[in-house]
């Protein structure tokens, strides 16, 4: 899988610091604020808590003042800080006590189980994006200590590193498997499969090398990671989480014009910002301005039931019928027809004849199964206390 817009990127020197804005918007997904505006926060203070198992509770990037907070960001103005956060002594938990305390850093933990097998996907996940190879080659003190706190949490008997085919590098005493460098063969479901010989296994927890990064930055620091890594045109840069997209695209010298569009994560799977104030999230990996005129646009126009998709699917789906059930509000048949099997590479929209965004509807059915799956546990636990 190649593009020619992507296929020429080659990495551009080490990682670039974005200077601290004077301003932040820290995005919030299942996440419940707990400050309020005029607040003053410091630096990795929570501000935020999460309503969702495994997903790590929102911490402020930057000290100062509190001045916006809704259910999708929370805006903090630069300043002074009103205290320190008080590092966590990791090296004494282990177990449910460490996941916690992960997670009140920020930490997704989120597939790091309890496991036999701990995988660390050393693959680049989307065409373009770089920061993957750029952190195995200079950061490996830092991913070897991220890598022994994944091991506290998973307490695995064997654990592999997985590259790119062609690409040298090793992490401590893990052993490599490589992967055929091809689009999608970076994500974690083939991934595993490329590591165990079967599909989607018992017992493995898988954590990308982007993951294990901020990690290791924690059992540095004992402090909450307040960093992502991106990768704009070559160029990776580290950037404070909340980070207007402006201000990043600004500091890496990459204009976006009237009718591009913004790209957070990788050309793929990616979703197209709402607007260049967004702040950055924590998972981000890349930034990319696709410039008007690229691509012909999505549209809701109907399947010509060209097959196209199903042939490129590598869950064996069928992306088109799945993205009717979604349009038509038929997720129950979308679940019965296994769209919780998509693994999201987004191949299915980009050969799409009748250009059907067919990736976000599959989206769109996954999360409503999942909302309706919360909601049906929600009126159960109510009946049981009634």
């Amino acid at each position: 899988m190649t593009n020619t817009i992507f296929q020429n990127i080659q990495r551009t020197g080490a990682i670039h610091d974005v200077p601290v804005s004077s301003e932040v918007r820290v995005p919030l997904t299942s996440h419940a604020p707990v400050v309020r505006c005029g607040q003053s926060v410091a630096s990795g203070e929570r501000i935020a808590d999460a309503l969702c198992a495994g997903i790590g509770d929102a911490v402020a990037s930057v000290g100062g003042e509190v001045t916006y907070v809704d259910s999708r960001f929370i805006c903090i103005r630069s300043g002074p800080q009103s205290s320190s956060v008080e590092p966590i002594n990791l090296e004494e938990l282990a177990g449910d006590a460490l996941r916690d305390a992960l997670r009140r850093a920020g930490m997704d933990v989120v597939g790091l189980e309890h496991a036999p097998l701990l995988i660390v996907n050393g693959c680049e996940p989307e065409p373009g994006v770089l920061v993957g190879g750029e952190l195995l080659e200079e950061h490996r003190k830092v991913l070897e200590k991220g890598l022994e706190l994944a091991k506290k949490v998973v307490t695995p008997n064997r654990w592999v590193l997985a590259v790119d085919q062609g690409r040298r590098a090793e992490l401590a005493d893990c052993e490599i498997v490589d992967v055929a460098a091809t689009y999608p063969n970076g994500l974690d479901p083939l991934v595993i499969k490329a590591v165990t010989g079967k599909e989607n296994p018992d017992g493995v927890a898988v954590i990308g090398v982007h993951r294990l990064y901020q990690l290791g930055r924690i059992a540095e620091t004992g402090l909450p990671a307040t960093d992502t890594l991106l990768t704009i045109e070559g160029r990776n840069y580290k950037v404070r989480i909340g980070t207007s997209i402006a201000s990043v695209l600004e500091a890496a010298g990459v204009a976006a014009h009237d009718g591009d569009r913004v790209v957070v994560g990788g050309p793929m799977r990616g979703e197209a910002a709402m607007n260049v104030m967004q702040g950055v999230d924590k998972d981000a990996y890349g930034l990319f301005v696709i410039p008007a005129g690229t691509y012909e646009p999505v549209s809701d126009a109907p399947c010509v039931e060209c097959g196209d998709c199903v042939r490129v699917c590598p869950s064996r789906i069928d992306p088109c019928m799945l993205s009717s059930y979604a349009e038509f509000r038929m997720f129950g048949l979308a679940e019965k027809n296994f769209v919780e099997a998509c693994m999201e590479c987004g191949l299915c929209g980009y050969v799409c004849r009748a250009r059907r965004p067919l990736l976000q509807y599959i989206r769109l059915a996954k999360r409503e199964i999942e909302h309706a799956r919360e909601c049906a546990v929600a009126a159960a636990l109510e009946g049981g206390l009634a």
